[in-house]
């Protein structure tokens, strides 16, 4: 029996890793495609923020960040009048800081 060889059988691609090592994540960069998690992701955005020199990348980033920060949907706009208009006619309970950490600590 002929013992196989590499040529006998379909070649398959050989894929270059390299993996780095930054600040406790790991990257992975195969063929160029980086396949990373969300804290490499956020590492590797931060590294471009520092090198950028263009003043209108920096804006529309920020930008792009206030309105995640910033964004309640019309629906949750309703909930908070709701509660706010049942909390001033005296129908829902509410409670002071320190009486909402006793009961949180008492669970």
């Amino acid at each position: 029996m002929k013992a196989s060889t590499q040529s006998d059988k379909t070649k398959r691609p050989i894929l270059k890793i390299k993996i780095i090592m930054y600040q406790n994540h790991y990257l992975y960069n195969i063929k160029n495609r980086i396949v990373m998690n969300l804290q490499a992701t956020k590492m590797e955005l931060i590294e471009m923020l520092i090198s950028t020199k263009k003043a209108a990348v920096l804006k529309k980033i920020r930008t792009i960040l206030e309105e995640e920060q910033g964004s309640l949907t019309e629906e949750d706009y309703k909930i908070i009048d709701a509660r706010r208009e049942r909390h001033s006619q005296g129908e829902s309970q509410s409670f002071s800081w320190q009486e909402a950490k006793q009961k949180i600590q008492n669970r």
